[in-house]
C-alpha cells in the first residue's frame, strides 16, 4: 500500500460505457483511487486520473501514462477479468 502514490495514471470511459454497462464501471473502478474526473463533451467519454495497483510504478516527478482498461467477458456477458495496458 506504500507505494500505490507511485502508481499514477489516466483512462477515458465513454458516456455509452457508463450508461450501457454499469457493472462492468463498478469493476472498473473498484481497484482505483480516482482524484480527477474531467468531462469531455466533444468525445463523450469522462478522463479519469487517479492511483492502482494495476498501473506501473512511477519515478518522483514522471508524467502519469495513459492506460486502456480490457474487460474480457464470458458467453452470458459477464465480467471474467479486466486487464490494464499502458498506451
Amino acid at each position: 500500500m506504500s507505494d500505490l502514490l507511485k502508481r499514477r495514471g489516466i483512462f477515458k470511459v465513454t458516456r455509452d460505457l457508463i450508461i450501457n454497462n454499469p457493472e462492468a464501471i463498478n469493476e472498473l473502478l473498484k481497484d482505483v483511487l480516482v482524484v480527477d474526473v474531467d468531462n469531455d463533451f466533444i468525445t463523450d467519454t469522462l478522463i479519469y486520473k487517479g492511483y492502482s495497483k494495476h498501473f506501473d510504478l512511477l519515478k518522483d516527478n514522471e508524467m502519469p501514462p495513459g492506460y486502456i482498461a480490457r474487460i474480457h467477458t464470458d458467453d452470458k456477458s459477464e465480467i471474467e477479468n479486466i486487464a490494464w495496458e499502458k498506451v
